[in-house]
C-alpha cells in the first residue's frame, strides 16, 4: 500500500529525523566527554604532580603523548664521543648538513660502523646572554622536546615504515635524536616524496609509486591504531629508501616532533555518521 504524505508532512518527518539524529549525536559526545573528563584526572594524578621529572619542562600536549606511549619503551642516552664523520663518504666537516626544518637541523655521522642522522635543534643567537638558569630551562626543554619525539618513533620501531631510533646525544648543551640513516651513504644524498614529484628525483615507475604509497598507508594506519596523528605530514617528510632485498623503492614517515593524540577514540565517527 502507498502511503502518500502532503509536503508539510514530510517536513515534520524529516525534521523529526534530524532532531533525532542530532540526540544521538549529542548522547555520545557527552559519553565521550565523560570519558575524557575521567583519563583527564588520571592523567593529572599519574603525572603532571611528578616533580623534578621530564615532565616538568614538557609542552601540555607532548605530556599526553607521552603518556600514551607502553610504559616499556625506553629511549637509550649515547655518548657523544661514540659518534663520528661516516668513514669514506664524498663529505667533510662544513658539509655534513643532510636537511634542516622549522625546530633544527640533521647532520650525517657514524655510529657503531653504521650511518645515522642527527637531528640538532637550533639555538638561538640569544643564548650567548643567558645566564646559567636560563640555559638549564632551555635545555630542560629541548631535552623533553626530543624525548617525546624518540619516544613516539620508538613506539613503531618494528614497524617498516618508520625509521628506527636509536636514542638522543648531548651535543655541545643541544639534546640531540639520532636516527638510521636515509640515503646515500657515499655522497649523503636523501631522496624525499617532494623530490620524486617535483624533479622525479628519484624517477619512479607506476608500480614502485603505488608501493610506496601502500607503505605511507600502513604507517599512518598504525598510528591511528594506537591513537596518535602525526599532525605534519607532508612530501618533505617522507623519504625513500632504495632496498636491495626486494628491488624496490620505500617509503619512511619521519619527523615526528608534533604528534598528537587523536581527539576521539577510534571508530567514533562511524557512530556519528550512523545514518
Amino acid at each position: 500500500m502507498l502511503f502518500l504524505f502532503s509536503p508539510g508532512e514530510r517536513e515534520r518527518c524529516e525534521l523529526k529525523e534530524m532532531l533525532e539524529d542530532l540526540q544521538y549525536q549529542m548522547c555520545r559526545q557527552e559519553s565521550l566527554i565523560k570519558k575524557l573528563r575521567y583519563q583527564l584526572s588520571v592523567f593529572h594524578k599519574n603525572v603532571l604532580h611528578e616533580k623534578d621529572s621530564m615532565y616538568d619542562n614538557m609542552a601540555y600536549v607532548d605530556r599526553a603523548v607521552v603518556e600514551h606511549i607502553p610504559s616499556d619503551v625506553v629511549v637509550p642516552v649515547i655518548k657523544p664521543e661514540d659518534l663520528s664523520f661516516l668513514v669514506g663518504a664524498d663529505v667533510d666537516e662544513d658539509d655534513v648538513l643532510i636537511g634542516k626544518g622549522l625546530f633544527g637541523k640533521v647532520f650525517l655521522r657514524q655510529y657503531q660502523g653504521e650511518a645515522v642522522a642527527v637531528k640538532v635543534p637550533y639555538i638561538s643567537e640569544a643564548v650567548r646572554d643567558e645566564d646559567d638558569e636560563m640555559r638549564m630551562v632551555r635545555i630542560k626543554a629541548d631535552y623533553a622536546r626530543i624525548t617525546m619525539e624518540a619516544l613516539v618513533n620508538l613506539a613503531f620501531a618494528d614497524h617498516p615504515s618508520f625509521p628506527k631510533t636509536l636514542g638522543i646525544v648531548d651535543i655541545e648543551g643541544a639534546p640531540s635524536l639520532i636516527l638510521e640513516f636515509l640515503g646515500d651513504k657515499e655522497t649523503g644524498m636523501i631522496y624525499s616524496l617532494s623530490q620524486a614529484i617535483k624533479f622525479q628525483i628519484p624517477a619512479l615507475s607506476k608500480e614502485h609509486w603505488f608501493l610506496i604509497m601502500m607503505d605511507i598507508i600502513h604507517g599512518l594506519k598504525s598510528m591511528h591504531e594506537k591513537g596518535l596523528l602525526h599532525n605534519d605530514l607532508k612530501a618533505n617528510n617522507i623519504l625513500l629508501q632504495w632496498q636491495l632485498e626486494d628491488q624496490r623503492w620505500h617509503a619512511f614517515i619521519i619527523d615526528m616532533a608534533k604528534s598528537r593524540l587523536r581527539p576521539f577514540p577510534s571508530g567514533t565517527n562511524r557512530c556519528l555518521r550512523r545514518r
